[in-house]
């Protein structure tokens, strides 16, 4: 996770909601906690989410077209990391 917490650092993020990210507790902006939950729902289900979980997301502001994004962002994750490790990329130095 050490380009995760590079580029949260990097737009701003709190050093506390840093740390709870990387501990995996919820996070101080509830938005964002939404948006972390509903990722973490969505991965969890492989590609299922309650209806529950879908109106937290919505409820805290996120639609349709963010899901999609989260669904992308997770997919281009998947197929970096996947590479990265058949090729035995090095982690670059900015995040050792």
């Amino acid at each position: 996770m050490p380009w995760h917490t590079f580029l949260a650092r990097d737009v701003g993020m709190s050093e506390e909601d840093v740390q709870a990210l990387e501990a995996g507790r919820p996070l101080t902006d509830a938005r964002l906690e939404a948006l972390r939950c509903f990722t973490n729902a969505l991965v969890d289900g492989r590609g299922h989410v309650s209806e529950e979980e879908w109106s937290a997301f919505v409820d805290a502001g996120w639609g349709h077209q963010q899901a999609l994004e989260v669904v992308f962002a997770v997919g281009m994750k998947v197929m970096s990391n996947f590479t990265n490790a058949l090729a035995g990329v090095p982690l670059d130095e900015a995040v050792k």
